[in-house]
């Protein structure tokens, strides 16, 4: 008999590459949820042969029953896009709170909808979360503005209780094609130098030879940062804590 997956994200890099996955799995089929079946991401996921299903992760009815007969789900949540939203500052100016904070709890909002509809399919063996790890209660309350990780750990605790013996977890470490993007790209300065030496302890790699290597304080790497002042403080606090704590990529 066919199992069913279900995916959230298929069109990002995790619930991609989850979907890539199952395509060669023999005896799965796989359906994705996604706000706009219609799009040119998606609509290449439905030429593969992946079912697209729209649901609203803030209806726990509807993702109930996009998650109708699923064997497995892999729930994951976004952060950074509600960050650009007029409607999240909106909502976080009329909480008096800021963005990242508002962006946190709808995150955790949505994370707890999926594990709660989760819990409603019968027949479900193994609900996935990609989780991040409680940045302010691991540094002793040292990082504290670590919105996008400490939501998703709560999504875990959550999940831990609402699906004992199903839930899965997985915490993903840094992409590498992260260096790619704008905001940490690597470019070549005036005098022809780049700035590759600047990331090298996060690389892992030696660089910089007879010059050294240049190091970035929190504030030069906020400035180095594209973006507005939310973005810049999450960037930033990110990698000060992944250089005292790591980031360590593991599934349990």
């Amino acid at each position: 008999m066919t199992k069913l997956i279900v995916i959230t994200g298929i069109t990002g890099k995790q619930g991609g590459s989850v979907a890539d996955a199952f395509l060669s799995a023999p005896g799965w089929r796989i359906r994705a949820i996604t706000r706009n079946p219609s799009s040119p991401a998606a609509a290449a996921w439905a030429a593969k042969g992946v079912e697209l299903v729209q649901a609203d992760m803030d209806s726990i009815p509807s993702l109930t029953t996009a998650f109708a007969g699923a064997t497995a789900i892999f729930a994951m949540t976004d952060f950074w896009t509600p960050m650009a939203d007029p409607a999240t500052h909106a909502a976080a100016a009329a909480r008096g709170v800021s963005v990242n904070e508002q962006c946190h709890d709808l995150e955790v909002r949505r994370g707890k909808n999926l594990a709660i509809a989760a819990g409603a399919t019968a027949g479900l063996e193994r609900f996935v979360w990609s989780t991040l790890s409680a940045a302010a209660a691991r540094s002793g309350g040292r990082y504290r503005q670590l919105w996008h990780f400490d939501g998703k750990a709560e999504v875990e605790r959550f999940a831990r209780a609402q699906l004992p013996g199903v839930a899965r977890f997985v915490q993903v470490g840094l992409y590498v094609d992260n260096w790619r993007v704008a905001a940490q790209e690597v470019v070549r300065g005036p005098d022809g130098r780049e700035f590759m030496a600047k990331f090298s302890k996060v690389l892992g790699v030696e660089l910089g030879g007879d010059e050294g290597i240049e190091t970035l304080s929190f504030q030069e790497l906020k400035d180095l940062t594209h973006g507005d002042e939310n973005i810049k403080n999450e960037i930033a606090e990110s990698f000060a804590y992944f250089e005292e704590f790591g980031l360590e990529s593991k599934a349990f």
